[in-house]
This record gives C-alpha cells, structure tokens and sequence, in this order.
C-alpha cells in the first residue's frame, strides 16, 4: 500500500509519504475498533478520530491528521483497488494528496467477518504532520 500511494503522490508532484509504525499501530487499532463495534466508521463506539492518534500527537502543539478507511471482499479489498477507490473520491483523495501530511500508517485486517460478510479486507490509512516520530530502541536519528 505505501507504494501505490507513493507512486500516486510522486505522479502528482509531491513527496512521497514516510511509514512509521506509531501511526500503523494507530491504523490497526481503528480497524479493531470498527470490528468490535460493527462500524463502519471514523468514530466507531463513539470515540473521537483523534483518539487513535495519541502517541503520535503527545507533546505536538501544531499537526495535522487524516484517515482513509475502506473494507471489501474479493477483488474489492485488494491494495490495488482500495486505492483506486480512494483516488476516485474526492474526500480520500484529498487525504493521499494533502501537500503538508509527511507521515503514513496502513492498517490492515484480512479474512474478517464484517458487515454480514465472509473474509472481508479493512484497510485504514493514517496521515499526519507535526507528531511526534518514535524512534525503536537501538536506533538512532543522523
């Protein structure tokens, strides 16, 4: 997934989105919580979107977030049709091409009951800007 939305966004003259794992994280735990809660929703069991974005945004005074969700079976919840979905709507695709977002979480859940539906695909996309980067231990920034 980061590829196909690396790709799109370098097409379309902007830099490509950095993966952190603090915001993948954040991205399973939506999925998670539409699943529990049978949503499908940016607010699912009433918690707010920022919710999921805690440990990104500790200690941030200015950021910007977004989120693209989507859910599919069969062919529907590929990595490539997802994004083709995304790209054809005008609200998600504004979120893949926002200029100021830098970072990406992709969260993903295949083979899920759904919606009434058998081996259902979730897929959520982070964005952010102004958080917070989590470093691994051993790992050091130059």
């Amino acid at each position: 997934m980061l590829c196909l939305v690396n790709y799109a966004r370098v097409r379309s003259g902007l830099p490509p989105l950095r993966l952190l794992e603090t915001l993948n994280l954040a991205g399973q735990a939506k999925l998670r919580a539409d699943l529990t809660c049978d949503q499908f929703s940016h607010h699912p069991c009433g918690h707010p979107l920022k919710s999921v974005f805690a440990r990104y945004l500790a200690g941030s005074s200015s950021y910007r977030i977004g989120e693209n969700l989507a859910w599919g079976t069969g062919d529907d919840g590929t990595p490539r049709q997802t994004l083709s979905n995304w790209l054809n709507s005008p609200e998600h695709r504004a979120n893949l091409l926002t200029p100021q977002f830098r970072d990406l979480g992709v969260g993903y859940l295949a083979n899920q009951s759904f919606q009434g539906l058998q081996d259902a695909t979730l897929w959520s996309q982070e964005f952010g800007t102004g958080g917070r980067v989590l470093e691994r231990a051993g790992t050091r920034r130059r």
